[in-house]
């Protein structure tokens, strides 16, 4: 995006919204218990993908697919937190130790240290035309995705694959970073990285409405893409 679309804008408006580190508070928090049977390991868990859950144990412990059996019968809500493994592995591991099934359940606050949504900090910066048409779009979101990378690299992908909305944005620069740092790992949660971008670019329209003197609607109106607008001819139009 050339630095010169700024400046001879007749509109710039600029916000940078900041999102806390979240947890999904589901009804039943982590669990999992394990046990060896003839040398094949058996967990039950309330893990949403299962079959990852299983991948991953297969390769700690070094035994093949048919050897490791994974069930999740009853989740308890997971709302994307219960997402990839969680405590399987530790179950396993005291399992093979001890030779006895082994269960291990995290409390409410236990489970808030195991995993969380990735905070943010998003920056939009959003060039307009006097009739409230978007010209440029620079928009820059930074994860904090805490000790480890679960899944928040594919949290990151889908918040710049969603950061623009269902608008026409002719020049668009969008960069994303997910940063490690000293805290919980994050992980996925309900909306998976598109309400971490939604609130601060919805809100820079707002903005941007406001100055102009348009309704909110409105301003979207002139601005979203033409597939909607062919799938929306009387909202398009301006209709109730």
């Amino acid at each position: 995006m050339s630095t010169l679309c700024w400046p001879a804008a007749p509109v710039v408006v600029r916000n940078s919204v900041a999102y806390p580190m979240l947890y999904a508070y589901t009804m039943e928090t982590y669990c999992a218990q394990a046990r060896f049977v003839s040398g094949d390991l058996e967990v039950e868990s309330n893990a949403q993908h299962p079959f990852q859950v299983q991948r991953d144990l297969a390769r700690i412990f070094d035994l093949g697919l048919n050897r490791v059996r994974v069930s999740a019968p009853l989740i308890g809500g997971g709302y994307g937190a219960k997402s990839y493994t969680k405590l399987e592995p530790l179950a396993a591991a005291c399992a093979w130790v001890t030779g006895r099934p082994v269960r291990i359940v995290a409390d409410v606050e236990e489970s808030m240290y195991t995993t969380r949504a990735d905070g943010a900090r998003v920056d939009v910066v959003t060039a307009f035309d006097n009739d409230g048409v978007i010209l440029a779009r620079d928009i820059r979101i930074v994860l904090d995705t805490g000790a480890y990378a679960d899944n928040s690299p594919r949290v990151l992908r889908k918040a710049v694959e969603c950061c623009f909305g269902p608008y026409r944005v002719p020049a668009l620069r969008a960069q994303g970073s997910a940063v490690f740092t000293n805290t919980t790992p994050a992980s996925s949660y309900r909306g998976f990285g598109a309400y971490h971008t939604n609130a601060a670019s919805e809100s820079n329209i707002d903005q941007a409405a406001s100055l102009l003197g348009l309704d909110p609607l409105e301003i979207r109106l002139r601005n979203v893409r033409r597939a909607w607008r062919a799938a929306h001819p009387r909202d398009a139009a301006g209709q109730r």
